[in-house]
């Protein structure tokens, strides 16, 4: 039905939604944890369980982890907690981490504007003095 419960995990806290009998949770993974997979660990209402993301995952996508929902205010059975992932994209990237991301998009044959990182205001400075 929609309803919020919220819980407090140790100075994190965590909105779980009601669904019917389960639970949904959002949580963040990383470019890179998306396109390759791995294991994180996300917050249920018994504390941390360990997931794995799938390689290939996408933004939105549902992942189920059985009997760490809710239970069911009728038969007191667990229901099913959705981890849903949200894709977050860095917005500040190192000088090789964005050489790497253009090198991957050529590999994919995705045309890109590299667009140089223009830098901090000490980069502008040395850009000046030394050009």
């Amino acid at each position: 039905d929609g309803t919020r419960v919220t819980s407090s995990l140790e100075d994190n806290v965590v909105a779980h939604y009601r669904l019917a009998s389960g639970a949904l949770v959002s949580h963040e993974m990383s470019y890179t944890q998306a396109a390759l997979g791995g294991t994180v660990v996300i917050p249920t209402l018994d504390g941390d369980h360990t997931l794995d993301i799938p390689a290939g995952s996408q933004h939105s996508e549902k992942l189920f982890v059985r009997g760490k929902g809710l239970p069911n205010l009728r038969t007191g059975r667990r229901g099913d907690l959705v981890a849903v992932l949200d894709l977050k994209v860095p917005t500040k990237l190192s000088t090789r981490q964005r050489e790497l991301l253009v090198e991957l998009a050529e590999t994919q044959d995705h045309r890109v504007d590299a667009i140089p990182n223009a830098g901090g205001l000490w980069d502008k400075i040395k850009t000046y003095l030394n050009p």
